[in-house]
């Protein structure tokens, strides 16, 4: 075993025995090859990118269901083929399978696939082996001799066949928040394990088995059993690297190790594959007229302005995989009339901070309240959906700490960020409904007693047709409107304006975009400012209250989304994403 938490260069050393009297030297160690790398468009959802590799090795299918590619392995080119439409790839050893956006499986023949599983065929592709989406603790394998469903010790995160189709190695992680690399036989579902107390990422993502038999190899973010307080912590070292599992002994050693995300494995012939993921967030600021942004804040990300102008809050933590957003907190800088930061070291100050995820917080327009979406748990949870763990909107008088925050919702699930009529009396939000269909936002109205911070009344707002979902809302400082990033049904996003006194919607554009983009408006009420793709990035534009022609704000290098403007109208700040996603290959 390897002490907890060491981070060192990328190593893959190489022991030759020797009878020799004189030592021999040590040749050099493999070194990588970045098969493929490109910038991804979206906030976080593409962060963590899978890999599957044919058996032929020509092809790689790489990325997530945001943003998939099609890789050619010995170019580095991706595939010239259209995956519009496309929410996952597998190979059936050579043959390419599709999953479309309903999660139905196409090319699978002989096999028929049922819909949202994740297919993993033995070598000699007379097996298949899959996880059902309902069966959150079991692997069904499918052969000759029909259909049976093995259980292992948590939820399936990762699972691969050893190279004889003897086996299937199934990583499972358990309320606990570890995981277990069990050894499955294939014919008689009999159980071996293979180590426990990992500290493995909950996502879904790939393992990979070396051609002997002789070792697995997984990402982790550390050697040892997690600490439940340090998945809390923002910037705490816990990024994944690869391990080596001794599949006789279940020791772990390192194999992989940088300051990036090394984030899924593949190992066919005697080559190892993995994907890496780059991230750089911060907020910046800008003129409202458009131009450079320059930096407020490294690390952060979803800013609100104070009423001042002052000051500007934002989100922090790592997006990391093995714990990201447990360790989502809040910070606020001071800023200058130039809205840049008045100093380089106390400017900067937590705001909002507990167990689990904390959104930015909405100032009221008098700056005496907070408002914000949390995932607060009492105690330092090991999962996103621990028992305990609340998601609601949270109400705290300016200047208090959050030990005297108030819960003001117990009904919402998913819900997004939060912001204020022009009077600060009344919260808009929007929240998945819990006896709804899954993924689909609607806004509700909270009317605030000042007094006591306590909520008076609720009200869903009427959601006419063709609106469908709300992925972002933002109240008009002039009117009884709110702008909406509206989720369409097939995929695209497009941008609203509902009356609240009417309830008619007008529709102003259409907006490209594979994330939550944001919108906000200007201080005046008319104009609204929002993001979209340019050129594969994300960039601000600006369109008029009534529509018509749009107006690009920016052209950076980086991705500019989720814009909030000064109450004064005179800059726009914005996060500001560089996130790069990368397959490499090492021989073993």
């Amino acid at each position: 075993m390897i002490s907890a938490y060491s981070r060192r260069a990328l190593v893959a050393s190489i022991f030759i025995a020797t009878s020799c009297s004189e030592p021999t030297p040590e040749p050099e160690a493999p070194s990588p090859t970045v098969v493929y790398s490109d910038r991804m468009s979206t906030w976080f959802e593409g962060a963590w990118p899978d890999v599957r590799v044919s058996e032929s090795e020509q092809w790689a299918a790489f990325g997530t269901w945001h943003q998939l590619a099609l890789v050619e392995v010995l170019t580095g080119q991706a595939g010239s083929g259209k995956l519009d439409g496309v929410r996952a790839l597998a190979f059936r050893g050579d043959q390419l399978v599709r999953q479309d956006f309903e999660r139905k499986w196409g090319g699978a023949q002989p096999d028929s696939l049922p819909d949202g599983v994740t297919p993993r065929w033995s070598p000699d592709r007379t097996s298949l082996a899959f996880q059902r989406p309902d069966e959150t603790q079991g692997l069904t394998l499918r052969d000759r001799d029909g259909e049976r469903t093995y259980e292992l010790p948590g939820r399936v995160t990762a699972f691969e066949w050893s190279p004889n189709g003897d086996a299937l190695f199934a990583l499972s992680h358990d309320e606990s928040g570890v995981s277990t690399l069990s050894r499955v036989d294939a014919s008689t579902g009999a159980r071996r394990t293979v180590a426990r107390d990992l500290d493995a990422p909950r996502r879904a993502h790939s393992i990979g088995v070396a051609s002997d038999a002789s070792t697995v190899y997984l990402p982790l973010a550390s050697p040892n059993a997690p600490d439940n307080e340090l998945r809390h912590h923002p910037t705490v070292d816990r990024d994944l690297d690869i391990y080596a599992v001794d599949i006789a002994t279940g020791d772990l050693e390192v194999r992989i190790a940088t300051p990036q995300e090394e984030v899924a494995v593949a190992v066919v012939g005697n080559h190892l594959y993995w994907t890496r993921s780059l991230h750089r967030q911060s907020i910046v600021a800008l003129p409202v007229t458009g131009g450079e942004a320059h930096l407020v804040a490294e690390g952060g990300q979803i800013s609100y302005w104070s009423p001042e102008g002052d000051q500007v809050a934002f989100t922090v933590g790592d997006l990391r995989s093995s714990d990201s957003p447990l360790n989502f907190d809040i910070e606020v800088v001071d800023v200058d009339v130039d809205a840049r930061p008045v100093s380089a070291g106390a400017a900067r100050r937590a705001l909002v901070s507990g167990y689990h995820e904390d959104f930015t917080p909405a100032w009221s327009p008098d700056g005496a309240w907070l408002a914000y979406h949390s995932h607060r748990s009492p105690t330092a949870v090991p999962m996103y959906m621990s028992e305990g763990v609340t998601d609601d909107i949270y109400l705290l008088r300016a200047g208090e700490s959050t030990t005297q925050e108030t819960r003001l919702t117990d009904f919402c699930w998913e819900v997004g960020m939060v912001d204020w009529s022009p009077e600060g009396r009344r919260l808009l939000f929007a929240t998945w409904d819990k006896q709804g269909e899954p993924g689909i936002s609607l806004p509700w109205i909270a009317t605030l007693d000042l007094e006591t911070g306590a909520a008076t009344s609720f009200e869903r707002v009427a959601f006419p047709e063709p609106l469908r979902s709300a992925r972002m809302l933002s109240w008009s400082p002039v009117a009884e409107e709110i702008a909406i990033e509206n989720d369409d049904d097939d995929g695209t996003q497009s941008l609203w304006v509902l009356s609240l006194d009417t309830g008619l919607a007008e529709k102003l554009v259409d907006i490209d975009c594979k994330t939550y983009c944001g919108v906000d408006w200007t201080h005046d009420g008319q104009s609204l400012i929002y993001s979209a793709l340019v050129d594969g990035r994300m960039q601000l534009f600006n369109i008029s209250r009534s529509g018509g022609e749009t107006t690009q704000l920016t052209n950076d290098s980086g991705s500019i989304l989720l814009p909030q403007v000064s109450m004064d109208g005179r800059w726009i700040s914005a996060t500001r994403i560089e996130l790069t996603r990368e397959l490499l290959r090492m021989e073993l």
